[in-house]
């Protein structure tokens, strides 16, 4: 095969390639505001396994019937161990019977985390998900990567996996993982929940006689 041939190939493929992984992270709907974090203590959370991919955390509604409550914003802490960025998805889940269910709206996006302790904010003001009345879950699905793996001094046949997603401690556990289904973790767990700040935009209904 002509050499010039074969060079295009490798660039068309190494461009393919950057176009592929630029649309994975790319979500013109969603933006994500990153703040590192200055405070030298690394709290409590959860991480990915092979065992444990996802962990979820039910939100109670609070709303009334004279408004429509949309979501706004969702900010959560992470720490990445290892040197390289890595990626997890955001979720959110209606409410099955007490348990996540299927994605709200198709809520599931791809979030890039720093090599540091970081505050990120996730804005979906863009995208009118309305809140449901029955209350609903948020949680976090881990990319078990090769990328994604903690490395370094861990002894275990089975790697975790980056980032650390921030929890709360407490006596009532409102954390819930998945293997092949969701479970409720016991009350009385290291983690109770998963530490989130949400926020909601509302739109007051006009009524008419």
């Amino acid at each position: 095969m002509d050499s010039k041939l074969i060079l295009f190939l490798i660039l068309l493929n190494s461009l393919m390639f950057s176009q592929e992984k630029s649309d994975k992270l790319s979500n013109e709907s969603v933006s994500f505001k990153y703040e590192k974090i200055q405070t030298s203590d690394d709290g409590i959370g959860v991480i990915g396994s092979n065992e444990r991919r996802a962990y979820a955390t039910f939100v109670e509604s609070n709303i009334t019937e004279k408004s429509q409550t949309f979501f706004h914003q969702i900010r959560f802490k992470s720490i990445n161990f290892s040197k390289k960025p890595s990626e997890i998805y955001l979720c959110i889940y209606e409410n099955d019977n007490g348990f996540p269910g299927k994605l709200l709206d198709e809520a599931k996006y791809l979030v890039y985390i720093p090599t540091r302790k970081t505050l990120i904010t996730a804005d979906l003001s863009k995208l009118n998900i309305k809140v449901p009345e029955n209350g609903y879950f948020i949680g976090f699905e881990w990319v078990l990567s090769k990328e994604n793996e903690i490395k370094g001094n861990v002894k275990t046949p089975n790697l975790p996996f980056n980032p650390t997603i921030s929890g709360y401690t407490g006596k009532t556990a409102n954390l819930y993982t998945k293997r092949k289904k969701w479970r409720k973790e016991p009350d009385a767990s290291l983690v109770a929940g998963l530490a989130l700040d949400i926020s909601y935009l509302q739109d007051l209904l006009v009524q008419t006689q």
